[in-house]
């Protein structure tokens, strides 16, 4: 427990030291078309074999977030340049502890699929909601500069991007209807430069732990015993070595004056145009009326 509590602390020291030099809070540079479906304030998750194993922080698309919980960090969002093939997420590494040296991390995507079920009742969403529409994006992940992000043909990939939002085809990138549409994703992560340290870290303590009269469990592989105590491990994947980011929508962005109450400034305006109307036909055949009754008295 105090070596997970130790190295929460130093990746507090970390984000507070890269603040002090400039660095500011860490990106994650997310596709065009992702991120014009991402407005609003988001929950993030980092998974990993590290200590401490969940990092959990709040995030805006394209500005800093205003304030986040004591054990929550400052992520920030960023939309990616219309047309971008690769995109930086090496803000993610600020958030793995143990990290002597911080790599800049990117990722390229080669292809995706997509499937669009009917949900007339999906939960809270109601009317809202009736279509869902599920996307999986796979790429490559590699240090920023490495030739295997254009190996698309060629490599496997190491990078699978999950999305489950409303289905919006053919919505234009400024309506609501498609900034609000995604409502979670999830990015998996398999390079193992990021959590090797890690690994290796538990393989020792765990061949040290149970050296007497004890099986050693997963002896010889590179996650040989993680230890249960280390983190709530529920992905397979973060036992393999992987690093998982979720992302949950917290918040819908907050609408403007007009947005929010369009329907009481419409009847407003009817309102308006139908009393200046009735005044207008009103004084009209009063005064009609008025120039009748004097030629009737002539």
């Amino acid at each position: 427990m105090k070596a997970i509590q130790n190295s929460y602390i130093a990746v507090v020291v970390t984000l507070f030291l890269a603040a002090g030099t400039g660095c500011a809070t860490p990106i994650l540079q997310l596709p065009f078309h992702i991120a014009a479906q991402m407005s609003g304030e988001w929950a993030v998750e980092v998974r990993s074999s590290c200590k401490p194993p969940v990092v959990r922080a709040v995030a805006h698309v394209n500005q800093l977030p205003q304030s986040a919980d004591e054990d929550e960090f400052r992520l920030k969002l960023e939309a990616a340049s219309e047309g971008a093939v690769e995109f930086d997420v090496g803000g993610i590494t600020v958030l793995i502890g143990g990290l002597e040296r911080k790599p800049s991390l990117s990722f390229t995507i080669c292809a995706q699929r997509a499937n669009v079920i009917k949900t007339p009742q999906r939960p809270w969403l109601e009317g809202l909601m009736e279509s869902t529409r599920l996307t999986e994006f796979t790429g490559l992940a590699a240090d920023t500069g490495n030739a295997t992000l254009h190996n698309c043909g060629s490599a496997l990939p190491n990078l699978f991007i999950r999305t489950i939002g409303g289905d919006v085809s053919g919505a234009s990138y400024s309506s609501n209807q498609l900034r609000d549409s995604l409502h979670y994703i999830e990015m998996d992560i398999s390079v193992p430069s990021l959590t090797a340290h890690c690994t290796r870290e538990d393989a020792e303590n765990e061949d040290h732990t149970y050296a007497e009269g004890k099986r050693k469990r997963h002896r010889g592989g590179v996650i040989a015993g993680v230890r249960e105590e280390a983190g709530d491990y529920t992905d397979k994947r973060v036992l393999e070595g992987g690093v998982i980011v979720r992302l949950t929508r917290r918040t819908f962005p907050e609408k403007s004056f007009l947005e929010q109450h369009f329907l009481t400034v419409l009847l407003s305006l009817i309102t308006i145009v139908y009393r200046v109307v009735q005044g207008f036909n009103y004084y009209r055949y009063s005064h009609i009326g008025k120039r009748r009754g004097t030629a009737a008295r002539q």
